[in-house]
């Protein structure tokens, strides 16, 4: 029952690794992104065989304790910073930090952020979207194409083409960036998350990598960087056991200069290979 079990997975495993590196070897190649992701766009049979792979494989096979589960560690920090409050204190220490910086006596504010967190967390509209939903309650959505408007109502279409800028106090990237073939097209989800975003509201990424903290470090730096441009402050950064678990907060509207950041996001291996 084991070795069968052990089998299946292999496979299942197999279909996710096959999808990735034949859209990664396609660019590296020197395929044009948006034709790369186009054919995968049209490639319905594999798509669904990687919705399908990995539905199985985290419903059956990746039945992880808490402290290594992925979504433990999402509830766990929007719970920790909009229940106790911890977001509100970072708040008032960036509003600390301005004051030193342009010399401004820094009174007490009446701060309605306290309010902001307390609706935030009693968010009764969530939008669970994926390029190849598995099941009905997700929603169908090519975040990297989506066009950003200024108002869609809700409730929304079972596909999505649309969404609306600065209205979500939350959003969460898992498992999408190391999706997505293409540094820079990594980087524009990310930027895009950014025009999303209400002003303090949270990016919360999690992506797959097995190497150690030490052997991650210098891309994940690397990251930090490259997403704190955009306008982010990063609040939370722990490594699980196959996952890098990262949190972010809407700091500024618009962007700092872009100029002094690549305007990519590398994987390990990819990193590996430019640095080389």
């Amino acid at each position: 029952m084991a070795d069968s079990q052990d089998v299946e997975r292999l496979d299942l495993t197999s279909v996710l690794k096959s999808t990735h590196q034949d859209l990664r070897s396609k660019i590296r190649e020197g395929g044009n992104f948006d034709e790369v992701w186009n054919e995968h766009l049209m490639n319905s049979t594999q798509r669904h065989m990687y919705a399908d792979s990995m539905k199985t494989l985290a419903t059956v096979f990746w039945q992880e304790p808490p402290e290594r589960c992925r979504f433990h560690w999402i509830l766990l920090n929007l719970d920790e910073h909009l229940r106790n409050k911890k977001l509100i204190r970072f708040i008032e220490k960036d509003w600390r930090r301005h004051c030193f910086i342009n010399n401004i006596e820094c009174s007490p504010i009446d701060f309605t952020g306290k309010q902001w967190c307390k609706d935030l967390y009693n968010f009764d509209k969530i939008l669970p979207i994926d390029l190849t939903p598995a099941t009905e309650t997700v929603l169908q959505c090519d975040f990297v194409s989506v066009s950003l408007t200024d108002f869609v109502p809700f409730p929304l279409h079972n596909v999505v083409t649309e969404l609306p800028l600065g209205q979500f106090d939350i959003i969460v990237l898992s498992l999408f960036l190391s999706y997505i073939p293409c540094p820079k097209a990594r980087w524009r989800c990310v930027y895009k998350s950014h025009r999303l975003l209400k002003m303090n509201g949270i990016l919360l990424i999690a992506t797959p990598d097995s190497c150690s903290v030490y052997k991650s470090a210098p891309v994940m730096r690397h990251w930090r960087e490259e997403i704190e441009a955009v306008g982010f402050r990063r609040f939370k950064y722990d490594k699980l056991n196959h996952l890098h678990c990262v949190g972010f907060r809407k700091i500024r509207s618009t962007p700092e200069e872009l100029s002094t950041c690549t305007q990519c996001l590398y994987l390990r291996t990819e990193y590996k290979n430019i640095n080389q």
